[in-house]
């Protein structure tokens, strides 16, 4: 069980191994001094592919259960695309994918994967050892089936994400930065969504 997600797992002793055949092809670009974008294709067959099917909800607990079970045949296949910007101090990003998964028997799309999704990050120092990073995520609409078997979705997520690091001496770095800034909760995902606001302390040393 997951209270804090709201979801609990229960095994399924009748699973069987997955298996898969992967190939991928992929090129890489220096357009520019600091400006590089790639891209790469990408194809995978699977057999007794296992994954993760909602069945109902706990009576005692009211948490959303979870079983796995196996797709006899899939094929997951697309593209993903990135163009990335440095300079000294600075550096940035935006990526965008685009995904086809599907069951080959009924030849349906698979549960809770987005066909589109995409990035925007930027990061870079503001003063002295002070450095921030922001970043833009959009997952796309995915089918979700429903415990009753019928068709139903899981919308479009677009989450924010801001952070700021502070290197002190001795090893230390501290934190501070905030997940989901606009408090979006996206309709039909499983787990508790909401903006986070947090303060991290971290320590390293070498000897």
């Amino acid at each position: 069980p997951n209270p804090f997600a709201g979801y609990a797992i229960r095994g399924n002793p009748d699973l069987r191994p997955e298996h898969s055949w992967q190939w991928s092809v992929g090129g890489v670009w220096s357009l520019l001094p600091g400006l590089v974008a790639d891209a790469e294709a990408y194809r995978n067959d699977l057999v007794n592919l296992i994954e993760l099917t909602q069945t109902g909800t706990d009576a005692g607990t009211g948490l959303l259960l979870y079983s796995p079970r196996n797709v006899a045949r899939a094929r997951t296949q697309g593209v993903e695309l990135a163009l990335r910007w440095s300079r000294p101090g600075w550096d940035a990003g935006a990526e965008y994918s685009r995904l086809d998964a599907r069951d080959r028997d009924t030849g349906l799309p698979l549960d809770r994967r987005a066909s589109h999704s995409a990035r925007l990050r930027a990061g870079g120092t503001l003063w002295g050892s002070l450095r921030t990073e922001a970043t833009l995520s959009l997952t796309g609409r995915a089918p979700a089936q429903n415990v009753d078997g019928t068709a139903g979705a899981q919308s479009a997520f677009l989450s924010s994400n801001l952070q700021f690091e502070y290197r002190v001496p001795a090893g230390l770095v501290l934190s501070v930065g905030g997940d989901n800034l606009f408090d979006a909760t996206p309709a039909g995902w499983t787990g508790v969504f909401g903006r986070r606001v947090y303060a991290a302390v971290r320590a390293s040393w070498h000897p």
